[in-house]
């Protein structure tokens, strides 16, 4: 919070009030935002588990925002160590696992 001087405030109480709000709203949202994008990677993985492993067939179902890098991220992101090995996802060489984690 803001300090005041001996004689005055450094800044208005509304506008104190204000940055507050934002603040709280702009949190709000962060928070909002993660919990969307854990469910669409949720769902994301689980359509290229149905579809065999075919990022590509799971990304030309969706929206146009949804391409096959998006696919490949939550996979890497969800997909335990033996879904690696049954399907064919480390044969391509763009982005790595290290690309999409960072």
């Amino acid at each position: 919070m803001a300090q005041a001087t001996t004689d005055e405030q450094l800044v208005s109480a509304e506008l104190l009030i204000d940055t507050s709000n934002a603040e709280a709203e702009y949190q709000h949202a962060l928070r909002t935002s993660r919990s969307a994008r854990a469910r669409r990677d949720q769902a994301l993985y689980e359509m290229w588990r149905s579809a065999r492993g075919d990022s590509r067939a799971v990304a030309a179902m969706l929206p146009k925002t949804v391409t096959t890098r998006t696919v490949k991220a939550a996979v890497v992101k969800l997909a335990p160590p033996q879904d690696f090995t049954q399907l064919s996802l480390l044969d391509i060489q763009e982005p790595t696992a290290h690309e999409l984690a960072a």
